[in-house]
C-alpha cells in the first residue's frame, strides 16, 4: 500500500528525438536528476576525473600499452567517453554554461590560432 505523501514511481526517461548537443545535455541532467540529483559540483568533478581515468585505460588498452581484461576495449571506449560527456553535461547544466554556443566559439577560436603546420595535422581523422 502506498503511503499518500510518498512520491509515485518515475518512469525511465525514454530515449530523446532531439539529438543535438543541446538536446542530449537536457537528456543527461533530466536522467542525472533522478539518482544524482544532490552531487555538488565538486563531487561531479571527482566523478569526471575519474571517467578520464577510464578513458585513459581503454586507450592504453586499444593502443596495447596495458593488458585488456575480460571486457571489450571498443566498447570500453564508448562507455568511457560517454561517461566523460555524462559529467561535462552535468557540470555545463550546473553552471549555467550552453555547451552548444560556447563549443562552436572554441573550435572557431582554435582554428584561427592554430599554427600553420597543424592545420595540416591529422586532428579528429580516422587512425591509419
Amino acid at each position: 500500500m502506498t503511503q499518500p505523501d510518498s512520491e509515485p514511481a518515475q518512469a525511465p526517461v525514454s530515449h530523446p528525438d532531439d539529438h543535438t548537443l543541446d538536446g542530449l545535455a537536457r537528456w543527461t541532467v533530466e536522467v542525472l536528476s533522478r539518482h544524482h540529483a544532490a552531487w555538488p559540483a565538486e563531487i561531479r568533478c571527482l566523478d569526471l576525473l575519474e571517467e578520464c581515468g577510464e578513458l585513459a585505460r581503454a586507450v592504453l588498452v586499444t593502443e596495447r600499452y596495458k593488458r585488456a581484461g575480460k571486457e571489450d576495449p571498443t566498447e570500453d571506449m564508448g562507455t568511457a567517453i560517454c561517461g566523460v560527456l555524462v559529467d561535462i553535461f552535468s557540470l555545463a547544466d550546473h553552471y549555467g554554461i550552453t555547451l552548444a554556443t560556447v563549443y562552436p566559439r572554441l573550435l572557431s577560436e582554435f582554428d584561427r590560432a592554430a599554427a600553420p603546420g597543424l592545420r595540416d595535422a591529422s586532428f579528429g581523422s580516422e587512425r591509419k
